[in-house]
C-alpha cells in the first residue's frame, strides 16, 4: 500500500465514535497473554530509525521470520524525491540488532535505484526474495539476493525477474505485492496491474505468474505460466492496494483477497466495493469446488483494502480489510456465526495462532490519541478478553504524537512480532516489539 499517514485523520472521527460506543468489552486478565515481553529489545521494545539516514518511507513496511529465528524488515523509500531505495533490517530472536548483516544490522539495497519492494521472505538457505515494481518501465519486480545484499546470479537476468503485462492494444502499470514460495522452491507472484487503452480508460486487474527456483517462467502454471488476469473488463477494478496478499495451503492451493469496484448496471456511473476472495489449485487453475466457480464476490457497504487473509486448521479463511474481519467457510461460503462487530481500529495486518485465534494489528484512534493496538480474537469473531485488557493491548511512545503497528508475524515459539513506527516530528521513528499470547502468570 502506497504509504500515507495523513489518511489516518480521515476515519479519526469515524472511529472515535465507534470506540466510544462500542460496549464489547470484558474483564481485566490475570494471564500473560497480550502483556510485552519485556526481556526483547530494551524493556520489551527496539527502536531505530529509517528515515534519518535513507529517505522518507513509500510503503507500508514488512517484517519476516528467517529460518533460524531472526526477523528481518523491510522498508521502501525515496531519497532526495528522486531515487528509490530498498532498506533490510535485521535483528536476533532477542531484538537486537544483527552486527553480522549488513552494517550494524542494516542493508541498504543502492544498487537499484528504480526499485521499490513491497514483500520479502527469506530462503532457507539465507538468500532473500524482495517482491515489487522496477520504475522503469513499471512492471512487476521479482529480486533475489544473497545473504551479503548482492544479487544472486543464478536466478533470472542478474538476480531479477521482470514482468510486463502490457498488450498491444495498451499499456500496463505493473506492481506485484506477495510471494509464496513452494515446497518444490518454485514461487507464485501475486499482483495488479494497471491497464489502459486508447480511450483513456483504465482498468486494474489481479495478475498471477508462476516462476520456477531459477527465476524463469513456470510453462507447468496456469496459462503457460504467464499469468492470469481475473476481472471482467472496465468493471472489475481491484483496489491497488496491499491486494494479492496470499495464503498457500497445505495442499498447494492459493488463497488470494482483494477488492473489486464494480459499476452499477443502469447505476449511473455508481460504482460498488466487493470483497473477492479466490482460491486456486496447485496448477494455477480457479478451484471449481470454491463458490462454484473459484470466486466469493461479497458486497461490501465500507469498501477497504485487503490487508491479510488467513486459511485456518479447519479450512475457513479469516481475512482482515482495513475497516473490519470477516470468515468464510473452507467452500466459500460466508460463515454467519462469525460476529459482525466492527472493531474499533484500523487493521494493517493479521496473524494467526495455532489454536485458530486470530490477532489483528493497526492502530486505535482515541479521546487520548492514536496508539498501536494489537487485539485477540476468538474464532466465532468475538473478543478475547483474556487477552491483555478488555481483549487488547497497545502501545504508545510518544504522546504527542501517535504510534501504529503496521506490520506482524508469530515466532517459532508463539509470540507475536510486531513492526510500527512512532510519527514524532520531524523524524519518524520504527520499533520492533515481542508480545505474550499463551503464557501464563
Amino acid at each position: 500500500m502506497k504509504y500515507n499517514p495523513a489518511k489516518f485523520q480521515v476515519v479519526l472521527v469515524f472511529w472515535v465514535l465507534l470506540v466510544s460506543s462500542s460496549s464489547v468489552f470484558g474483564q481485566l486478565t490475570t494471564s500473560r497473554d497480550g502483556k510485552i515481553d519485556r526481556s526483547f529489545g530494551t524493556n520489551g521494545l527496539t527502536r531505530f530509525s529509517v528515515e534519518k539516514d535513507f529517505g522518507t518511507i513509500e510503503y507500508l513496511p514488512e517484517i519476516a521470520l528467517t529460518p533460524d529465528g531472526k526477523l528481518l524488515t523491510l522498508h521502501s523509500l525515496r531519497h532526495n524525491g528522486s531515487d528509490f531505495r530498498v532498506l533490510l533490517t535485521r535483528f536476533l530472536s532477542d531484538g537486537t540488532p544483527d552486527t553480522e548483516f549488513g552494517t550494524n544490522g542494516k542493508l541498504l539495497l543502492s544498487s537499484w535505484s528504480s526499485f521499490t519492494a513491497t514483500n520479502v521472505i527469506a530462503e532457507p538457505d539465507g538468500k532473500m526474495v524482495l517482491t515489487g515494481l522496477d520504475w522503469n518501465g513499471v512492471d512487476f519486480m521479482v529480486l533475489r539476493i544473497l545473504a551479503n545484499g548482492q544479487p544472486d546470479p543464478t536466478f533470472g537476468v542478474n538476480g531479477a525477474f521482470r514482468k510486463d503485462f502490457s498488450l498491444s492494444v495498451g499499456q500496463s502499470n505493473d506492481i506485484a505485492f506477495s510471494t509464496i514460495r513452494q515446497p518444490d522452491g518454485k514461487y507464485v507472484i501475486s499482483g495488479t496491474s494497471d491497464r489502459f487503452n486508447s480511450a483513456g480508460q483504465t482498468s486494474t486487474f489481479l495478475s498471477i505468474v508462476g516462476l520456477n527456483s531459477d527465476g524463469s517462467i513456470d510453462s507447468t502454471y496456469a496459462n503457460g505460466g504467464n499469468s492470469i488476469l481475473v476481472g471482467h473488463g472496465h468493471s472489475a477494478n481491484i483496489n491497488p492496494s496491499k491486494v494479492g496478499t496470499s495464503f498457500r495451503l497445505d495442499d498447494g492451493r492459493l488463497v488470494i483477497g482483494t477488492i473489486k469496484d464494480r459499476l452499477v448496471p443502469n447505476g449511473k456511473g455508481q460504482v460498488r466495493g466487493y470483497l473477492n476472495i479466490l482460491r486456486f489449485l496447485s496448477n494455477g487453475d480457479l478451484d471449481p469446488k470454491f463458490s462454484d466457480d473459484g470466486i466469493v464476490d461479497f458486497f461490501e457497504i465500507f469498501p477497504a483494502p485487503v490487508m491479510g487473509i488467513k486459511v485456518l486448521g479447519n479450512g475457513k479463511i479469516a481475512i482482515a480489510t482495513n475497516l473490519e474481519m470477516r470468515m468464510f467457510n473452507a467452500d466459500g461460503t460466508r460463515d454467519v456465526s462469525f460476529s459482525d462487530v466492527p472493531l474499533p481500529m484500523q487493521i494493517y495486518d493479521l496473524d494467526v495462532l495455532e489454536n485458530g485465534k486470530l490477532l489483528p494489528v493497526g492502530l486505535r484512534f482515541g479521546s487520548d490519541g492514536i496508539s498501536g493496538v494489537v487485539r485477540r480474537l476468538n474464532q466465532d469473531g468475538t473478543f478475547d478478553v483474556k487477552f491483555g485488557q478488555r481483549g487488547a493491548s497497545e502501545v504508545r511512545l510518544d504522546y504527542e504524537s501517535y504510534t501504529a503497528i503496521l506490520a506482524s508475524v508469530v515466532d517459532g515459539a508463539g509470540h507475536l512480532i510486531v513492526l510500527g513506527e512512532n510519527n514524532a516530528l520531524p523524524i519518524r521513528t520504527q520499533f520492533i516489539g515481542r508480545f505474550f499470547t499463551s503464557r501464563k502468570l
